[in-house]
């Protein structure tokens, strides 16, 4: 019996069918995700202290390549996504968004429901954008 390299990644992720592995995510203080993609990229979720990023990797299989993109909220925002990062945080529900706390756990504390829930948003704008990010890596 083969047992599932996705057994442990949340259900909202599962569902997306767009994984080889992973598992995720879990923890608190900090919460974390990892995975590969079916089309080679490997990707990690943390949410620690005041903010929670996602980074799209490309993985040759031994290890971990260029960084292809990376989506973040929180203090230390990159001004490109601020717009973006407020919508994220605008769109979830008060009961979602526990992090909104200023305190310096907030991201920290994210249950992971909430997590999976930016996860699934951030890769489908990565997977929208996806050939041209990688056309801008290689050129």
């Amino acid at each position: 019996m083969t047992k599932s390299l996705t057994k442990d990644l949340h259900q909202t992720l599962k569902n997306l069918d767009i994984f080889s592995e992973g598992h995720g995510p879990s923890g608190g203080h900090p919460v974390q995700m990892e995975g590969r993609l079916k089309t080679g990229e490997w990707i990690d979720f943390r949410a620690r202290g005041t903010s929670c990023g996602l980074n799209v990797y490309e993985y040759d299989g031994e290890g971990f390549g260029y960084k292809i993109v990376q989506y973040s909220i929180g203090v230390e925002i990159l001004p490109r996504s601020a717009r973006i990062a407020k919508e994220e945080l605008n769109s979830l529900p008060k009961e979602d968004a526990p992090y909104k706390t200023k305190s310096r756990d907030g991201v920290s504390n994210m249950r992971q429901a909430v997590a999976a829930k930016l996860i699934k948003r951030w890769l489908a704008e990565y997977q929208t954008h996806r050939q041209a990010l990688l056309n801008r890596l290689y050129s």
